[in-house]
């Protein structure tokens, strides 16, 4: 999460700060790190966050691979469990 929020139960949440300046944010926002093996951020200090996200860059430009995880949706209206891949595409689907 790149703002940190007041949150209290029922009530809107209201931002407090932002945790990292726009520039960065639209960076981290760009790169979309969250589509790469946990394996991309081996030996990146995550603590240095402009350096990081060089380190990122560079590392996606010469052909990180995307991670491909397995994803799951509940189909309630007709009683149905799919199991999806990242693509959305159907591998299994049962009765419940």
């Amino acid at each position: 999460m790149y703002i940190l929020i007041q949150w209290w139960g029922g009530v809107p949440a209201r931002i407090i700060r932002k945790r990292f300046s726009d520039e960065i944010i639209n960076k981290l926002l760009k790169i979309q790190w969250w589509q790469y093996n946990p394996e991309l951020f081996e030996g990146i200090e995550i603590a240095k966050i402009e350096d990081a996200i060089v380190e990122l860059e560079r590392r996606i430009y010469y052909g990180v691979e995307k991670y491909e995880c397995e994803k799951y949706c509940f189909i309630h209206k007709e009683n149905k469990v799919q199991h999806l891949n990242f693509n959305g595409e159907i591998i299994e689907e049962r009765i419940v």
